[in-house]
């Protein structure tokens, strides 16, 4: 947004120039300004006899003007189906700046996150994603500001942002306890605890992080003096209280003794947080039923993975020949268990698994078939090797030295179990591997693209077809089609992706305008590509 007339300057200037948001989406920009400073809120510091040069030197103005710009951009870009941030506005040569980053609302909200973002007349953030994502529009703000600004930025180091996101988002937890004075030492403290151990055992344990008065606790004990929760060890060491359903209690500042949740307490009032406290540098942020943090080694992350009941079906039926849903229900069920367990395992579900046991039993350990249950699961996953399972859940054979090849899907960074059920899996036709990681992670092998509509499909190349084609081509129609492409490369065959680059290379020289033509994606085919991804009408 311009500061002030400047001639051969534009009023409003967009970057990236494919963006989907263009400059004539601005042309109300100043009113909306206008109006959200003509606000009761806005009246005691905007004067409109000032200069626009005067007022943007007022962080006040700023942030309205990074409003009214998050406004249109919502309003251009469907809110419904983004969710956008925006940095202050800062002063660059003759222009007010904005970044802005937009994420897939539904991909966002698909996670576990609160409904309030209001704390003590404060804003928090809702979950991690939006924690992440506000620190990055923050540092954002920080880079407008610097020398030469945008000039080599990077986004800065993810480690620092998803860090500082975690710490946001405790602030979240420790703020329901009531007193500040625990606030902003309350996330470095559960990482501290996390990583001691007593009498040589690893953290384990669980806080409830409330205000003191809260009616939802039923206290068991209380301590005559409060421990404060930055006297580490003695908080680990009374973590060995807390197990099953019995918690310490802390306000986030100091601990007050233990007792037990009430069973039909009011988690819509978002009042209540809990910590529990995993393994040796593992601790969860916990609210309800959902885990909205998980920290390791004082990385958080998103909640762990679990096996989508649905994606397990979809994949089951066009994997495993003749499994029935309620067969394919029951392993899932089992996928949960073993997750559930302080170990990892592995899970190999095969059509021909009888025969399979008879091939592999000079490294398996084969038994007289038998349905597996979750006490089964929990005695025979405990050892090394994978269990082999058929289609009805029934196990052949447990502690099994898979084989097979190398594979191009393999990967380094991941441990022994998932990569020989990579070499075994993608080796195969009809088999499924379910790796359950230490830390609970659950990955389903083979990791199938989901299915789309080839009529869908069909729709998107007649339409490039017909926009390719005309005498000018409108810059934001021809960008949305190709970012719907650039989405769906993998269902491209190899006639598609030579006729889409040629389109999409015609469609961009007839642009309607002379701004800078931001080159499309080059599309490229996938050898993992068949039939079995499309859903014929």
């Amino acid at each position: 947004m311009r500061i002030e007339e400047q001639q051969g300057s534009l009023p409003v200037c967009v970057e990236p120039e494919d963006c989907l948001v263009q400059p004539d989406e601005f042309k109300d920009l100043n009113q909306r300004v206008k109006l959200l400073l003509e606000a009761p809120s806005a009246t005691q510091w905007f004067h409109s006899s000032e200069s626009i040069a005067k007022r943007y030197e007022r962080t006040e103005y700023r942030r309205v003007v990074s409003t009214a710009i998050e406004e249109i951009v919502e309003s251009a870009t469907d809110a419904d189906q983004w969710l956008t941030f925006c940095s202050h506005a800062s002063p660059v040569k003759n222009y007010l700046v904005v970044a802005v980053l937009q994420l897939n609302r539904s991909n966002c909200e698909a996670l576990p996150s609160l409904a309030l973002d209001q704390r003590n007349q404060m804003r928090v953030p809702r979950s991690i994603l939006r924690a992440t994502a506000a620190q990055f529009i923050s540092h954002c703000t920080g880079a407008l500001s610097l020398p030469d600004p945008g000039e080599n930025f990077g986004g800065g180091n993810a480690g620092e942002l998803l860090r500082a996101a975690g710490r946001s988002l405790g602030y979240t937890a420790a703020s329901a306890g009531g007193d500040c004075s625990g606030w902003h030492t309350f996330y470095d403290a559960c990482n501290i605890i996390s990583s001691l151990k007593y009498e040589g055992g690893v953290g384990s344990g669980q806080l409830i992080v409330a205000n003191r008065n809260n009616t939802d606790l039923h206290h068991v004990l209380m301590f005559e003096s409060p421990i404060v929760l930055t006297d580490y060890y003695a908080v680990r060491k009374l973590l060995e209280l807390a197990s099953g359903d019995t918690y310490l209690y802390t306000d986030s500042y100091e601990v007050f003794g233990v007792g037990k949740l009430a069973e039909n307490f009011n988690a819509h009032l978002e009042d209540l947080f809990i910590i529990r406290f995993a393994s040796h540098h593992v601790w969860e942020l916990c609210h309800g039923s959902a885990t909205l943090m998980r920290v390791a080694h004082n990385e958080p992350r998103l909640p762990l993975a679990k096996l989508d009941h649905v994606v397990f079906l979809d994949i089951a039926k066009r994997v495993l020949q003749g499994v029935t849903d309620d067969d394919a229900r029951y392993i899932a069920q089992l996928a949960y268990i073993a997750a559930e367990l302080r170990h990892g395992s592995l899970m190999i579900i095969a059509t021909d698994a009888a025969d399979e046991a008879v091939r592999l039993e000079r490294q398996a350990i084969r038994i007289r078939p038998v349905r597996m249950t979750a006490e089964l699961l929990r005695r025979t996953s405990s050892i090394d090797g994978a269990l082999l399972l058929d289609t009805s859940a029934t196990c052949h054979a447990i502690g099994v030295i898979l084989d097979g090849l190398a594979s191009r899907k393999a990967t380094a960074s991941r441990g022994s179990r998932y990569n020989s059920a990579i070499r075994y899996v993608y080796g195969r036709k009809q088999t499924i591997a379910i790796v359950v990681s230490e830390d609970g992670m659950v990955n389903l092998l083979p990791n199938l693209m989901p299915r789309i509509r080839r009529a869908d499909l069909d729709s998107y190349i007649d339409k490039i077809r017909e926009i390719a084609n005309r005498p000018t081509v409108a810059r934001k129609e021809y960008y949305e089609v190709e970012r719907w492409f650039a989405r769906h490369k993998f269902y491209l065959s190899v006639d598609e992706c030579s006729e889409l680059n040629r389109l999409f290379q015609q469609g961009i020289n007839r642009f309607n305008d002379d701004a800078m033509k931001v080159l499309p994606s080059t599309f490229q085919p996938n050898e993992d590509l068949d039939d079995s991804y499309f859903i014929l009408d």
